[in-house]
């Protein structure tokens, strides 16, 4: 006999099965269906495009489960969920790229999570970055992963150890120096990565709104420019504003 299961149910089990970004779940407890045919569909905005995978697995389990994959195929799914939220138009899954219980206010919007014994999987600190007054909306789970690459050649020619620790990098930096080698290059300072870094962060502020994209059409008819558009001078200064914080790390 199959097992049915009520939507709420199935959010808990999906969290479990996706460990998406950010967990949200806009639905209550609905009544089970008789049928798996009268199963109601739960509604998932993904934003990437690998979900054959999690939708297999959770009808490996729950087999009567109607999935409804909302398509996104834009390049700023943030901006995209900001409007979402603005309007009340939330699907019943989806994901976050940034979330901070101290700012955004989203309890009237998402199911509070924390009862369900699933976040026991998590580890308490990560936990901590999330817990608004005692309820959990949204859970943790993609994070970026910093390394540094390093020419195995140039150390070898110069006889440099590889370095293990930051204070062993510091020495390495002083024999680098005297050696008259540039210790280190940031992203920033390779071609074409400035430009690539001012568009990503334009995006996602005046660019990726509608009058944004309208904009980008009449800048490439030459019908407007940034001097004039209000928009792209509050970008220009955000970007300012950080290479200027940039800078002064670096003579710091």
């Amino acid at each position: 006999m199959i097992k049915k299961i009520s939507r709420r149910s199935f959010l808990q089990a999906c969290s479990v099965a996706a460990a998406t970004a950010a967990l949200t779940a806009c639905g209550g407890g609905k009544a089970e269906s008789k049928t798996a045919d009268a199963h109601e569909a739960v509604t998932f905005m993904v934003p990437y495009k690998e979900i054959e995978a999690f939708i297999e697995q959770v009808h490996s389990v729950y087999p009567e489960v109607n999935i409804e994959v909302v398509p996104y195929s834009g390049d700023n799914t943030t901006t995209c969920l900001q409007n979402m939220f603005a309007a009340g138009d939330l699907p019943d899954v989806c994901t976050l790229t940034y979330y901070d219980p101290q700012i955004d206010l989203v309890s009237d919007k998402l199911l509070d999570l924390s009862g369900y014994d699933f976040t026991d999987n998590y580890v308490e600190s990560r936990l901590q970055d999330v817990f608004d007054n005692g309820a959990i909306y949204l859970l943790p789970s993609v994070y970026n992963c910093y390394g540094i690459t390093y020419n195995k050649t140039l150390l070898r020619e110069h006889g440099w150890e590889l370095p293990n620790s930051f204070a062993e990098l510091e020495v390495l930096a002083a024999k680098a120096k005297e050696a008259g080698v540039d210790l280190c290059l940031p992203q920033i300072q390779y071609p074409g990565y400035g430009f690539q870094y001012l568009c990503n962060i334009a995006d996602a502020d005046f660019l990726g709104t509608l009058d944004g994209r309208l904009w980008q059409k009449d800048y490439l008819s030459g019908k407007a420019n940034v001097s004039n558009t209000p928009g792209m001078m509050q970008a220009m200064a955000y970007v300012k504003k950080w290479k200027d914080i940039g800078m002064l790390m670096t003579t710091t």
